[in-house]
């Protein structure tokens, strides 16, 4: 019996420390959604969502650098491609080296703006946060109030809320 219940307290520790899943993370400003994290050709960025499309959704999956504290973002759309830095510090979907699982991994911290909802935090000690511009291949497809998607230092947040991000259950198509 002790030895069971020892198994089960076991099991319980090693159980991340996160949620796990599919979601739509969707950045909220005065308690109403403006964007959610989406791909597009390689890129990421917030946009406002779209129904049923798959491109706001991503798997959060266990850090796979192995940190119990930390997620890594799988795409929703291509189970071999992860969230991670593309041209420093623009975050981007691309296959991840698996000589360095840090740059696919991100500590899960209370949101910078909202204790209830979620930060990210790279292994450099910056945030997946928004930008409040627009490059990149598909930036000419969105206005405001889309953004880039980077990896931003704390003191350089324009918001809290732009570090901020809800997981929301992905609408069905």
């Amino acid at each position: 019996m002790i030895i069971l219940l020892i198994l089960i307290l076991s099991l319980a520790i090693v159980q991340a420390a996160h949620p796990t899943g599919t979601f739509t993370l969707s950045n909220f400003k005065q308690n109403t959604t403006t964007t959610s994290l989406r791909e597009c050709d390689g890129q990421l960025y917030s946009t406002p969502s779209v129904h049923g499309n798959k491109d706001f959704d991503f798997n959060l999956v266990n850090a796979l650098n192995g940190d119990r504290n930390s997620v890594s973002f799988q795409s929703n759309k291509n189970s071999s491609m992860y969230i991670q830095v593309s041209t420093y510090p623009r975050l981007g979907v691309n296959v991840y080296n698996k000589l360095d699982t840090n740059a696919v991994s991100f500590k899960v911290v209370g949101g910078l703006n909202r204790p209830t909802d979620f930060s990210f935090k790279a292994s450099t000690g910056e945030f997946i946060a928004l930008t409040h511009s627009l490059d990149g291949d598909c930036a000419k497809q969105y206005q405001a109030p889309a953004s880039d998607v980077a990896l931003v230092n704390f003191s350089d947040l324009k918001s809290k809320a732009d570090a901020t991000w809800r997981l929301m259950i992905p609408t069905q198509g």
